[in-house]
């Protein structure tokens, strides 16, 4: 019998499936949109590309090989446990508990471990340039803010990449029960949407913020007046961005509390409850117009 359910060929491919679409997309996109930055927003010269490209030729095979490392060991436990689920080896409850908490835990481990390493890798390129290629102050902050837009991009995609990964790993039933004493974790709607937010909203508006400085400092642009008006324009963007992450948040979470209060009511046996109606149809709505059909039909 096929302890997998018939899918053993995707628990085998776990470990691939995992870094293809999570570091895939930071050589496929990240990494790209990194070199237009750098062509477009440093202003280079030739020594100073010479400088980037030696530091781009010791420093990128060690950041590939340590991401790589670090993935995999981050994933161990869960890749242990997928290979004996294949084989249909038995699972001890201490392995069953390690693979489940760390399974649990891969968007959170992946988001934060993206962070740091687009932290430490970008710094072995930028220390370097700025040490040895006598950057002007206009490519040193740019260089910097590089960092800045990448390693908060890395770590929304990948806690949001991986959230799609698991989730359908879940719906396989790999993980059928709850080990005692380990209850899921739990993120709140708005820390989760105001990153996000944060992120769509201000990424457009410092990578154009790093070109108008160097536009600036080329062409030798009165400064102060300059630097004030972004300064005032990007503090009103933040709020706005903060504003509209906690207006959409609450929106939902005001829905999904009508959905709750009239789950509870049937749950204590109250099958004469009605259900909040919801002003704007979304799935929501759909979800809200299913439950009171469910406790309608169990009424019946």
């Amino acid at each position: 019998m096929d302890a997998t359910g018939g899918n053993g060929k995707i628990l085998s491919r776990f470990t691939r499936t995992f870094l293809a679409r999570t570091e895939g997309l930071s050589y496929c996109f990240i990494v790209p949109l990194t070199l237009l930055f750098v062509w477009s927003n440093l202003n280079l010269s030739v020594e100073q590309f010479r400088i980037l490209a030696l530091c781009c030729a010791i420093a990128l095979p060690i950041s590939f090989i340590t991401t790589h490392i670090n993935n995999i060991i981050v994933i161990a436990p869960v890749t242990r446990y997928f290979k004996k689920v294949t084989k249909d080896t038995p699972v001890s409850d201490d392995e069953y508990f390690n693979a489940y908490k760390r399974f649990m835990a891969l968007p959170y481990v992946h988001s934060v471990g993206a962070f740091f390493r687009w932290i430490f890798g970008l710094s072995m390129f930028n220390i370097p340039l700025i040490v040895f290629g006598g950057l002007n102050p206009a490519q040193v902050f740019n260089s910097w803010m590089m960092i800045g837009i990448n390693a908060p991009l890395g770590a929304v995609l990948y806690f949001l990449l991986t959230e799609r990964i698991i989730q359908r790993y879940y719906d396989m039933g790999m993980f059928v029960k709850i080990p005692r004493g380990l209850p899921p974790r739990r993120m709140n709607l708005f820390p989760k949407f105001t990153a996000s937010i944060l992120t769509i909203t201000l990424l457009p508006f410092f990578i154009l913020l790093c070109y108008f400085i160097m536009i600036i400092d080329e062409f030798q642009i009165n400064h102060a007046a300059i630097y004030a008006r972004i300064a005032v324009f990007g503090g009103i963007g933040i709020v706005a961005a903060l504003m509209l992450s906690r207006v959409l948040t609450r929106t939902m979470i005001m829905k999904v509390q009508n959905i709750q209060a009239f789950l509870k009511k049937v749950e204590q046996g109250e099958l004469a409850a009605y259900a909040s109606k919801i002003a704007v149809i979304d799935e929501l709505a759909d979800i809200n117009i299913g439950v009171y059909s469910m406790k309608e039909n169990l009424r019946g």
